[in-house]
């Protein structure tokens, strides 16, 4: 999942607890499983989800990138945009993105995922969304193919981040994805690339011997190669525009940009045209 970073010397290593369960149509029992055990652990930013804390700052840059010359509040760099979060679990990425002025909606199809999300948003300190032009992020439990029933051609963006590799059928979420998404809207991943790295890293040393990953929490078969995923979004209407490299420095405790695509990668791409379905 990350570049670990030491000094002199640089080794790949397998991601931690992702945030995202979503799956187009159904998810694999074992996922279900994974996930439903950590579902209290969401906002224990020093837990399993720790990772995916840190690594926001970089997720909500390449956001906000995308939209900062459009904004008519540079404080609310997002100021208005309809985002759609897909695989949203507690809700770690809807919360800051909605407090930069985004419209978000967040989706999973695990309910106990959806309920944490709520419950952080709406209960815990709820008068941090005062500041917020929007108010705090909305929630659904329901999966892609759902939102692309109800919601054609609505967003300004699709965020599907960490959840690609634990679907079902990542080909038909990044479907359903080109179909909520307005034409010159964007789309934006980020996942896993399957490599012999990935795969010896990646599993073996992060999960059977480190053990900084609960014990088969990732599929390497499920892992998906930048020309995999881009294929897939130009046959839906999104033409990719840039893959960017990701790693994770633990004495840092941060996340930064890296030319290397080996373990962790971030996709962007933009919807050219109207939905085919």
């Amino acid at each position: 999942m990350y570049d670990f970073v030491v000094p002199c010397r640089k080794f790949y290593l397998a991601k931690l607890p992702c945030a995202s369960l979503e799956v187009s149509a159904k998810m694999d029992n074992s996922e279900v499983s994974n996930f439903t055990s950590l579902c209290d652990r969401w906002w224990d930013i020093s837990g399993d989800f720790r990772i995916l804390h840190a690594m926001n700052p970089i997720r909500i840059e390449m956001i906000n990138y995308l939209f900062k010359y459009e904004s008519p509040k540079p404080w609310y760099p997002l100021y208005g945009r309809r985002i759609l979060d897909v695989g949203c679990g507690g809700g770690i990425l809807s919360e800051p993105l909605a407090r930069l002025g985004a419209k978000v909606l967040g989706i999973d199809m695990l309910s106990e995922a959806i309920d944490a999300a709520e419950d952080h948003s709406l209960r815990v300190n709820p008068d941090r969304w005062k500041d917020a032009p929007f108010g705090a992020p909305k929630y659904r439990n329901m999966s892609t193919s759902e939102a692309a029933a109800q919601f054609s051609e609505k967003f300004d963006a699709i965020v599907a981040s960490e959840v690609l590799e634990h679907a079902s059928d990542w080909k038909n979420l990044v479907r359903d994805a080109s179909t909520c998404l307005k034409p010159g809207g964007h789309f934006i991943a980020t996942t896993i690339n399957r490599t012999i790295p990935s795969y010896f890293l990646g599993i073996i040393v992060a999960e059977k011997i480190l053990k900084i990953t609960p014990k088969g929490m990732h599929e390497w078969n499920k892992f998906i190669e930048p020309s995999e995923l881009s294929l897939v979004a130009i046959r839906n209407n999104l033409q990719p525009r840039k893959v960017l490299g990701m790693a994770y420095c633990p004495l840092s405790k941060e996340w930064h940009w890296t030319r290397s695509q080996a373990i962790n990668y971030a996709f962007h791409a933009i919807k050219v045209g109207p939905s085919k379905f």
